[in-house]
């Protein structure tokens, strides 16, 4: 796919729905590793972002961790992470499989809050696509008066210090 899209330069969400169709079918090693997070599309929508996370619990999201999965697990065990005091502190836990998009029936990372999480958590998904050498496009699914399509988001996987 190219990643000539700019997600952050007044990127319409059709654009980025685009990108996200033209992805192709990720791994579950994808997320595995801490990834920084960034909102994506629109201006309008990437100024909302912030504000709608820190009023729905998750203040300072600035990405997601990811552990190796066992060798029993279909799927991966993670966490959102979230800066608070100048440091980087893990949130709501979260899991992650492959799985059909709703977007289009094709495969996607599906990243599931738990039914214990504070609304609406309790109720998002994630999906999750390729973009880019080192990242991962997302659509979140669940937050109120979010786009219908899902709000984009973009997944840097952190450089360690062995990359």
């Amino acid at each position: 796919m190219s990643t000539s899209l700019d997600v952050n330069a007044r990127a319409e969400l059709r654009t980025v729905y685009a990108a996200f169709r033209a992805a192709p079918a990720p791994r579950l090693s994808d997320l595995v590793g801490d990834h920084d997070g960034q909102f994506a599309g629109p201006l309008w929508l990437r100024g909302c972002g912030p504000l709608t996370v820190a009023v729905t619990g998750m203040r300072g999201w600035c990405g997601k961790s990811f552990t190796e999965p066992d060798d029993s697990d279909a799927y991966l065990r993670g966490v959102n992470l979230v800066r608070r005091r100048g440091t980087i502190e893990p949130s709501i836990p979260i899991t992650a499989q492959i799985g059909a998009s709703r977007v289009d029936g094709e495969p996607a990372l599906i990243v599931s809050y738990p039914a214990t999480a504070r609304f609406p958590w309790n109720r998002v998904t994630d999906e999750l696509r390729p973009f880019g050498s080192r990242g991962l496009l997302g659509l979140t699914f669940g937050i109120p008066g979010g786009p219908a399509g899902g709000a984009p988001f973009v997944l840097h996987r952190r450089e360690s210090a062995g990359s």
